[in-house]
């Protein structure tokens, strides 16, 4: 009858179960083939940092900014200059005053600005008055810089146009 289970020769029950017919064993390996994409693919470009230029006493300064976590025992940043690679400043982010301030960007162009003012000195064999002058010279042209975008956003908010 339906109802009573399968069982096998010596009375145990069996499930009803068919077993899948296996495949004879092909001497010739199995080719994949990739699915025809109608798309051509593009790979997307990889983002690099931006790199800027700076004049500073009729020399062209290029250089590239990164905030990286150093360590909290190091300096609050660091440069390196290689003629091939430029200047690259890091803003150290596990330093104590990085969380305190309120203000990143001015925070960095402190710190470019430093940096800057040290490699030019370095080059020239300048003393350190004169690093010091470099960097004020950097901070004020960053502020009148920021001061002038900041009036363009304000203008562009109240419709007035600047030629």
């Amino acid at each position: 009858t339906p109802s009573e289970p399968l069982r096998d020769e010596s009375g145990d029950e069996v499930a009803d179960v068919e077993e899948p017919e296996k495949q004879e064993k092909s001497k010739e390996p199995l080719s994949v083939k990739e699915p025809i994409s109608l798309r051509e693919r593009i790979p997307k470009q990889k983002r690099k940092k931006p790199r800027h230029v700076v004049r500073v006493k009729g020399k062209n300064v290029e250089f590239r900014h990164e905030f990286a976590p150093l360590g909290e025992k190091e300096a609050w940043s660091r440069w390196t200059f290689e003629k091939s690679t430029g200047l690259v400043v890091y803003t150290n982010t596990d330093f104590p005053a990085y969380f305190t301030t309120k203000d990143k960007p001015f925070y960095a162009a402190i710190h470019i600005a430093e940096a800057i003012s040290a490699l030019l000195v370095q080059e020239t064999g300048s003393g350190p008055e004169e690093a010091d002058d470099i960097k004020q010279l950097i901070l004020r042209k960053a502020a009148a810089v920021k001061d002038e975008w900041i009036e363009e956003v304000e203008d562009e908010a109240e419709g007035e146009v600047h030629p």
